[in-house]
């Protein structure tokens, strides 16, 4: 199991490799039914005595490799700092950069902990401050009155680990109480404006979630939905509910039973669908629930690699269509268009069709992904826009529920577009502004 944290799961670096010539090997599996399907009592007895050897194995194997050259190599000092994986970073940085005499033991397997030895390591020191993301484990197996950590309060709980949060914990026992000197300083006053994350200037998400919001009224719909880059509909206030992978469809499911009064309009990614919405589909259509699926399908897991989807991979083989009609839904499709009016008024077909229906009804939209190098060049038409200031009369549809990131408020309080952030699909020209503010730019 690897225990990972953020800033190492956001870090990305350059590597250089020699020359490595793969191999594949054969596999060849050995009949072992004992190992490979204990049955309970017997077969599964034997695998937990098993395992409590192997385990013994292993922590004395971490203490003799991994932990007892470290503490041969530590100065013996007053207080001790144990410390696991990234946050030993920090801790190291700090304790250098304050030029604070303290011991420091990095622990590379976190478990199985060989006890007995880090707690007669433990009694040799005043205080030994633990420092580790994310939960207590090392805190919680050496717990002693000398331990100090997270759960004794003295290290934060939430939140990725930084030098001023190890500085801080120093300082709550007393280790540390000088300046803090990763304070930022600012040689002058000025206010840095917060950027939300958002979809791409270009995705065709934002059309399909401001045309759900347009049929769909807030007030009288739910809109739960799933993990990707369409999450960021969130933004147009286009989205209720962000839970796991596949719950846009279970939420929808619940929802639906539970605030009979609305209507339920779920969105989900087509990778997303097929990794982790199939299953709940089914439940929903064999429990006779009723409510709206959008399948945002831009055959691109464009959230995490742009990875082809089963139905790009192999087309003709694996179809998103005939996949939820197996699993029992009525489907519709629409075939996206870079018009927003085109766009609502296929949305008003998918209500006149749900008033009819007694199960699901799954919306697929056809779509692309703005940095798909493939699709992209041929989907985007080209049209640049710009804004008609004498019309513009800053009622922010274009900021608050269209939400394209060229799109900002100028001096003289007019919608500018940045030429710079436009890609030229021409989808607010086709009537997302109330006044007919944007046109197209010449240049």
């Amino acid at each position: 199991m690897l225990r990972s944290v953020m800033r190492v799961s956001h870090s990305r670096e350059i590597v250089e490799l020699k020359e490595h010539k793969f191999e594949a090997k054969e596999g060849n599996f050995e009949r072992n039914i004992p190992r490979w399907a204990a049955v309970p009592r017997a077969g599964r007895l034997a695998q937990a005595y098993e395992r409590e050897e192997k385990l013994e194995k292993i922590k004395k194997y971490n203490y003799e490799v991994f932990i007892k050259p470290k503490i041969n190599k530590l100065k013996g000092t007053k207080n001790l700092i144990i410390s696991s994986g990234a946050a030993f970073g920090y801790v190291k940085e700090v304790i250098d950069e304050l030029n604070l005499d303290i011991d420091i033991l990095k622990i590379d397997m976190p478990y199985p902990l060989p006890l007995n030895q880090l707690k007669d390591l433990i009694k040799k020191y005043e205080k030994v401050l633990v420092i580790e993301e994310t939960y207590p484990v090392i805190e919680e197996e050496i717990r002693s009155h000398n331990v100090y950590g997270k759960m004794t309060n003295d290290v934060h709980s939430i939140d990725e680990m930084t030098k001023e949060r190890v500085l801080k914990a120093l300082k709550n026992i007393g280790l540390y109480n000088g300046e803090n000197i990763y304070k930022p300083i600012f040689t002058q006053n000025f206010e840095v404006k917060h950027r939300k994350p958002n979809l791409c200037p270009g995705c065709p998400h934002r059309d399909i979630f401001f045309a759900i919001k347009k049929v769909f009224r807030p007030k009288k719909s739910i809109y739960p939905s799933d993990i990707g880059c369409y999450t960021l509909g969130i933004n147009q206030k286009a989205i209720d509910t962000v839970l796991c992978m596949g719950a846009s469809v279970s939420m929808a499911h619940g929802f639906s039973i539970a605030d009979k009064e609305k209507t339920v309009i779920a969105t989900i990614g087509d990778s997303t669908f097929f990794h982790s919405g199939v299953a709940p589909l089914i439940n929903a259509v064999y429990q006779k629930a009723k409510f709206i699926l959008v399948i945002l399908d831009n055959s691109t897991v464009a959230m995490t690699g742009r990875q082809a989807t089963p139905e790009r991979a192999v087309p003709g083989k694996v179809d998103l269509k005939k996949v939820a009609e197996g699993c029992g839904a009525e489907v519709m499709e629409y075939f996206y268009e870079p018009d927003i009016n085109k766009t609502i008024n296929f949305f008003k077909d998918v209500k006149k069709k749900f008033e009819n229906v007694e199960v699901p009804l799954v919306v697929i939209s056809r779509q692309f992904c703005v940095l798909d190098k493939e699709k992209a060049k041929e989907n985007l038409k080209g049209i640049f826009a710009t804004v008609d200031e004498e019309k513009c009369v800053a009622c922010d549809v274009c900021t608050t529920q269209f939400v394209c990131p060229p799109m900002a408020y100028n001096e003289r309080g007019k919608i500018e577009i940045d030429p710079l952030l436009c890609v030229g699909c021409g989808v607010c020209i086709s009537g997302v502004c109330p006044t007919d503010a944007f046109i197209r730019r010449d240049k």
